[in-house]
């Protein structure tokens, strides 16, 4: 299996609209691929392989993907945001020498980059109690929707796209901080377009999330997880 599309979701009017969309533009693509979906409905288009939510949070439901999807590139996607045509472009970047050879002449050792939006996210995310900024070495880019190898996720991030210890929220800023200790995180040009819905950001864990990710930077000892 070339590819596996992760989608966590409890919003299926959403979700098939973007599954649809990927099985409609696969069907011109040389890669195989799979679509694991985490959700507590049951998806029934070609190619879905779906994963029962049973209560662990949609972190958790990504991170269960990971480890037992079979693609050998991986990517993260949301449930409210539609790829462009040239999704599957984002496997041919990370094959590509502007990817794989930085700045420096050095090759990169983790293999991830990022889908984009109108524009680039950075960490810390604003706004932010003023004790955050102290933690951040330089402007770093946020992996909102990364797109990652394999062999990355066991080599480099122990198994796990985003830390267990996060419910809901800022395991995407920790996961860039994390990558931007050894290499520049870099974005491919491959848009998301957000579609429009009646739901409402869900704050409840931020404050929780936020103290964890705190404390793994203020306790950071090498290793991701």
């Amino acid at each position: 299996m070339d590819i596996s599309f992760l989608i966590s979701t409890n919003r299926p009017e959403l979700a098939n609209v973007v599954i649809d969309y990927i099985n409609k533009i696969g069907h011109f693509e040389d890669y195989q691929y799979e679509i694991c979906v985490f959700s507590p409905n049951n998806f029934s288009q070609k190619n879905v392989v779906n994963f029962r939510d049973s209560g662990g949070g949609p972190l958790y439901g990504f991170n269960l993907m990971a480890q037992r999807s079979k693609g050998q590139y991986l990517y993260v996607l949301a449930d409210d945001n539609l790829p462009a045509y040239n999704l599957f472009d984002a496997v041919n970047f990370l094959k590509s020498n502007d990817f794989l050879c930085r700045k420096n002449g050095e090759n990169r050792k983790i293999h991830v980059t990022t889908l984009r939006s109108d524009s680039p996210c950075w960490i810390p995310q604003e706004p932010l109690p003023n004790n955050t900024k102290d933690l951040v070495d330089s402007k770093t880019l946020m992996l909102r929707w990364p797109v990652f190898t394999r062999d990355t996720l066991h080599d480099h991030l122990n198994g796990h796209i985003f830390h267990p210890r996060f419910i809901y929220h800022w395991a995407d800023n920790y996961l860039s901080w994390f990558i931007n200790k050894t290499e520049e995180p870099i974005e491919c040009n491959i848009k998301l377009y957000g579609m429009r819905n009646n739901n409402k950001y869900n704050d409840i864990f931020d404050e929780k999330d936020y103290n964890v990710f705190r404390e793994l930077i203020n306790n950071f000892s090498g290793n991701y997880v």
